[in-house]
């Protein structure tokens, strides 16, 4: 429905000013799980965002097969700072959200990648009701956020992904709420994504 971005969009706006957050935002206009088929545009927006920005950090998120949108961007992040000059590709950092790696839908834990280290962050009670405040604004959201923790971050470096490959062996979280979309057909839009040439030497 057409109010569902402006609803996200107003959603958004709320989470910013309860969590007293300063931002500038951006918005590429791509459809709501649809990002698979967008990505060569995805990731080419937001390597001219990212060189005009110039930003040391791109927070993003991991790729789990929890959201194909998630996943999505985790994919055009990795194209996108690879594709920026030697001495200006930001460190890629991602947090954990959540997949059914275990076979239920798990929050908050990344699936195991090799020896990227995690960090943890426990948040003091101030933290918690500002996040918690954040995320209550996200009305859409509610049923799913509910299982998000308050109390805690975790982050990583991101690693070099193989987006062809499944991120964890058995059905993706997606796959068994039934959506448009397969882990099959995401990955085959990923191949073809990533099979694109890079305007700038990988860094």
């Amino acid at each position: 429905a057409r109010s569902y971005p402006a609803a996200r969009a107003r959603e958004l706006q709320a989470a910013l000013a309860a969590g007293n957050v300063s931002a500038r935002r951006f918005s590429f206009g791509l459809a709501d799980q649809g990002l698979a088929h967008d990505l060569p545009e995805l990731a080419r927006r937001l390597g001219a965002t990212i060189e005009g920005l110039r930003p040391s950090i791109l927070i993003t998120h991991a790729y789990e097969g929890g959201h194909p949108d998630h996943d999505s961007a985790a994919l055009a992040c990795q194209i996108a700072a690879r594709a920026q000059p030697a001495g200006r590709c930001p460190m890629r950092v991602e947090f954990a959200g959540y997949h059914a790696g275990g076979g239920s839908p798990g929050w908050g834990g990344f699936l195991p990648h090799g020896d990227a280290p995690e960090i943890e962050i426990q948040l003091n009670e101030e933290e918690r009701r500002r996040k918690s405040a954040m995320l209550d604004c996200f009305a859409t959201q509610a049923a799913v956020l509910l299982a998000a923790p308050r109390a805690r971050e975790r982050l990583r470096l991101a690693p070099l992904y193989v987006f062809t490959e499944p991120p964890h062996p058995g059905p993706l979280w997606y796959e068994r709420l039934g959506w448009r979309i397969s882990g099959a057909e995401w990955r085959q839009c990923a191949a073809e994504a990533l099979a694109l040439p890079m305007p700038c030497p990988a860094c």
